[in-house]
């Protein structure tokens, strides 16, 4: 059953690939292509039956299919620039889908005052682009409830739920988040979890900012 779903999935990602083609075909007989600005990203990924595969009991957490989830295959999506000044290349650091309205903004070279840049999360990823310097090395993200958040580098990804249910995962040796190894580490996963209270009180400062 799972097969049947993951094809249907692959036909829709294929027939939005032919759209996509088709508006580059439309921007490049109006000769605006390469002028443009176009940015190709997904909100979110799909569980496809990838809970089965991990080591806990998935009754607890019966989204086998769907994006309620905050694993790899939901939150992390791709995302493809192409701006008429940058040359092609391929960036491995992290970014996140917030820092993309900074960047819009640099782009365009749009000013911003102080209090906007005070209450924008994100930051400008031309810097990074332009292989001047690299980002933050934390990535952040929530399920469809606040209690479930996640923290992630490279290396690390810490899921928290709740008060107390901890996982932590090893992405190099395991991307697929099989085993969480929380109790192995706790300097990291303590560390972890400092990152993310700070930068979770951090956003319900600039919520309660926000006129």
């Amino acid at each position: 059953d799972i097969d049947h779903i993951i094809a249907h999935y692959d036909g829709g990602i294929r027939y939005t690939d032919d759209l996509i083609q088709g508006f580059f075909n439309q921007l490049k007989q109006m000769d605006l292509y390469d002028n443009s600005i176009i940015i190709v990203l997904s909100g979110h990924g799909e569980s496809l039956g990838d809970i089965l595969k991990r080591t806990y009991s998935w009754i607890d957490n019966p989204n086998i299919i769907g994006h309620g989830q905050v694993y790899d295959e939901v939150s992390r999506v791709p995302l493809l620039i192409k701006e008429p000044d940058l040359a092609p290349g391929r960036i491995s650091s992290q970014v996140q889908l917030i820092d993309l309205f900074p960047t819009i903004l640099d782009f365009l070279n749009i000013p911003q005052d102080r209090q906007v840049k005070a209450n924008i999360q994100g930051k400008s990823m031309l810097p990074l682009l332009e292989g001047k310097e690299d980002l933050d090395p934390y990535a952040f993200g929530e399920g469809e409830r606040e209690t479930v958040r996640f923290v992630r580098t490279p290396f690390w990804k810490l899921i928290v739920r709740g008060e107390n249910a901890f996982e932590l995962y090893v992405l190099k040796n395991d991307p697929a988040e099989t085993a969480s190894v929380f109790q192995g580490y706790p300097d990291v996963a303590k560390r972890l979890q400092e990152v993310l209270a700070k930068q979770y009180l951090e956003n319900l400062k600039k919520k309660a900012e926000t006129p």
